[in-house]
């Protein structure tokens, strides 16, 4: 192989996965921003539980330990993290607590492998971790949401 094949073959592969790359970042960025648009960014309230690096499934794709996600009793505030967030244009979607309990299960069994629970918001099929599940009941009284339970399913 000479020193230009080699150079034209590297090219190549740089070029075909920069626009795999590109095309799958900017149809994750296109989904997020179409669910950000049905629940608007809301004000935290005080009394809020918040953790940070959480794991949020969004249809097909998947924002591993890139949100920091934020339970109050009016809100459930999805925020990116900073490098997500400004590579694919993300902003944060705060979901009302009532869209919780109007949401529908995916599956009879609702749960994941991971610790994750599902449910369709908006018209996407959405995972987010199980604590948040406890966070709304407790925000919203024992009536809001089930409390997962500690075995996976």
């Amino acid at each position: 192989m000479t020193t230009l094949q080699f150079f034209i073959l590297i090219g190549n592969i740089v070029l075909v996965n920069t626009v795999v790359v590109g095309t799958l970042m900017a149809m994750a960025g296109r989904q997020w921003k179409q669910f950000a648009v049905l629940f608007p960014p809301m004000p935290e309230l005080v009394k809020a539980h918040r953790r940070t690096w959480q794991t949020v499934k969004l249809g097909w794709f998947s924002w591993g330990l890139s949100f920091q996600i934020t339970v109050d009793a009016a809100h459930v505030h999805l925020t990116p993290g900073p490098r997500i967030g400004k590579l694919m244009g993300n902003r944060t979607a705060s979901i009302p607590l009532a869209a919780f309990a109007q949401a529908t299960d995916v599956a009879a069994r609702p749960r994941s492998r991971f610790g994750r629970f599902r449910l369709k918001l908006g018209g996407q099929t959405v995972e987010l971790p199980d604590w948040i599940a406890v966070g709304i009941a407790e925000a919203s009284g024992p009536r809001a949401m089930p409390r997962p339970s500690s075995s996976v399913q």
